[in-house]
């Protein structure tokens, strides 16, 4: 994926703390095989539950709703980017229709981050 001037890239080392201790937009419940060969700790399918209460986010042996990498969850952490339309470009695997668009959704934030910063 192309990056822009001033964009912003996070990397996700802690996935589970990374993923509920941010705000989500609306409630989600989905299963996520992530795949991360910089950080193996965050290899495997994680549950995550988010609703106005708070959120969830543990290791579970089932069939995932989403398969991608942890560098493109990263991409979406923050709300600026599309879970779907990294689907579209073939990026992320979804065996569930409406996951990656509904994870889109409770991801959502209102001002995207920025970072004025060039690197």
């Amino acid at each position: 994926m192309e990056e822009t001037e001033g964009s912003l890239r996070i990397r996700l080392v802690d996935l589970p703390r990374a993923l509920t201790d941010r705000p989500y937009a609306a409630p989600v419940e989905v299963t996520l095989a992530v795949r991360d060969r910089y950080a193996p700790w965050n290899t495997g399918t994680w549950h995550l539950s988010a609703d106005g209460d708070g959120s969830a986010c543990e290791r579970v042996p089932r069939p995932a709703d989403l398969t991608l990498d942890a560098a493109h969850l990263g991409s979406v952490h923050l709300g600026g980017r599309s879970l779907s339309a990294l689907v579209d470009a073939g990026l992320v695997q979804e065996h569930t229709p409406g996951a990656a668009a509904r994870l889109d959704t409770a991801l959502y934030v209102p001002r995207t981050a920025f970072c004025g910063q060039v690197f």
